[in-house]
């Protein structure tokens, strides 16, 4: 990932949304927290344009991110895509 390279974009299929919320000042961003079995990650959707809610089932375009808040190091998924399943 130089400077010219994008960062790599991974897609999960089938993922269940165990918690959302809106946050940002206008509630223009959406945190989830996704869940597959037993694994749950963080993901933050900037600028949203797909409602989910909780027990939704979806699939998630993203890239990887680091979440480092108080000393603690954590995957976040940045999302690029949410396409809801029927």
């Amino acid at each position: 990932m130089g400077k010219k390279n994008p960062k790599p974009s991974f897609l999960l299929r089938d993922i269940v949304v165990k918690v959302d919320r809106l946050i940002g000042k206008e509630g223009q961003h959406l945190k989830l927290i996704l869940q597959d079995g037993t694994n749950a990650l963080e993901a933050l959707f900037f600028n949203y344009d797909v409602k989910v809610r909780q027990g939704d089932r979806i699939d998630v375009l993203f890239t990887l991110s680091r979440n480092d808040y108080r000393g603690l190091v954590t995957p976040q998924l940045m999302i690029k895509q949410i396409i809801k399943k029927p």
